[in-house]
């Protein structure tokens, strides 16, 4: 009970901001009548003077323009997206030296990916599918198969030592943490203030680590366009990356929303096939998918509205006219500009008169499951491709300039 007690106040240091310690500090200082003693030069801030500044040629990327040292990139997708497959190939194809990814420049590095979720045989079957499809891979990486709490001294500290005891010193080039919920034990994701202390302390890991870039894999948020949890997430990370897949094409899209050192929009697509590893015990298949690089659709160059099917066609004819007659102007999410938009009940009534789901006889009668699933897969698809935006209440179009970002 002592020990549990110690490790609580323990964390409870750890996480602290140190506002009051740092408070208290100052106050005492500002009383000392003492001489005040030389500072060091290591406890003086970096400054840039203008008449000394050179321009900064070279940069210390993994992924060139996506994911740069010390820095925190927010990966989020919904349940079944394959986002976990696409960053473990994405991980184990920058361990092995691969030159590019999904087209960016990409740099070797030390990976370290913690699979939280799943289980020691999920992990091992999702790596023998990746050797099997990558066999010339030769990687400095390494896989954690049981969650981190990220919130906890004591975990990041045998966290550290595992590392270290791996490659011969606590050094990572790319951490990745899947999924954030799992490594989060004691921090509330949904309270800002947590969150952006979280942030600051992972900030600190990533220095211990030598500068290392930390991916946090994360679920997508009620409104379905941004993350899960505090709006912190997104204002204190560097990269926020949305992957989201589509079964009918076989199609997965990894799209930037936040990039510091880069531009926003369609990164890259891939697509899965299963890969068949051999027999269990009882003589059933034991199977998994691996992942391969696909050509992204060029929302520049092409028609998005191209290629659409019959019904996915209607839904978007029916939001342009729900827009014109029942659309609203206001501002759906923080990260978009003030549009038209239409209610998604609005829109939902306006498909079923039209025939195009439920019965139109029965206005009242709630939607089936099935329903539902159709409108959302067709609206992520219309999504996907740059025409819409939506989020749980509003679905609104996405004009030409926004089509680059993919709002």
């Amino acid at each position: 009970m002592e020990t549990e007690e110690n490790e609580k106040q323990a964390n409870s240091a750890w996480l602290d901001t140190g506002d009051g310690l740092l408070t208290r500090r100052l106050d005492a200082e500002s009383k000392d009548t003492r001489p005040s003693r030389k500072t060091d030069e290591k406890e003086l801030y970096p400054l840039l003077k203008l008449n000394e500044c050179n321009p900064a040629l070279s940069s210390s990327y993994i992924v060139k323009g996506l994911f740069h040292r010390n820095c925190l990139s927010i990966v989020w997708g919904e349940t079944g997206s394959r986002k976990t497959f696409a960053l473990l190939d994405g991980a184990v194809a920058i361990a092995s030296g691969q030159e590019r990814w999904h087209g960016r420049r990409a740099r070797q590095a030390r990976v370290v990916y913690v699979c939280a979720e799943g289980g020691d045989e999920d992990a091992r079957n999702r790596l023998a599918a990746i050797r099997e499809n990558r066999p010339d891979a030769r990687t400095e990486f390494a896989l954690i198969p049981t969650p981190v709490a990220i919130d906890n001294a004591q975990s990041l500290n045998r966290l550290l030592a595992t590392i270290k005891s791996s490659f011969g010193e606590a050094k990572a080039d790319l951490l990745i943490f899947d999924t954030l919920s799992v490594c989060l034990h004691s921090v509330d994701e949904y309270h800002n203030g947590e969150v952006a202390r979280m942030i600051a302390r992972l900030r600190a890991l990533m220095r211990l680590l030598g500068g290392a870039h930390i991916i946090l894999v994360h679920h997508t948020g009620h409104s379905f366009n941004r993350e899960r949890g505090a709006y912190a997430w997104r204002a204190n990370a560097d990269v926020s990356i949305e992957i989201s897949y589509d079964d009918t094409r076989d199609l997965g899209l990894i799209i930037a929303h936040k990039v510091r050192h880069g531009r926003t929009g369609v990164i890259g697509a891939f697509g899965c096939r299963e890969v068949h590893l051999g027999v269990d015990e009882d003589g059933d298949p034991v199977a998994t998918l691996a992942v391969f690089e696909s050509n992204a659709p060029d929302f520049e160059k092409s028609d998005p509205e191209k290629g659409l099917t019959a019904l996915q066609s209607e839904i978007l004819e029916e939001i342009d006219i729900g827009l014109t007659r029942n659309g609203v102007r206001l501002q759906p999410d923080p990260d978009q500009t003030e549009t038209l938009a239409l209610d998604r009940n609005i829109l939902n009534d306006r498909m079923r008169k039209a025939g195009i789901i439920g019965d139109p006889e029965e206005a009242t009668a709630p939607l089936s499951s099935s329903d539902r699933s159709r409108i959302r897969d067709n609206l992520d698809t219309l999504r996907a491709r740059g025409l819409i935006g939506r989020n749980a209440r509003y679905v609104w179009r996405i004009s030409k300039i926004e089509k680059q970002g993919i709002v």
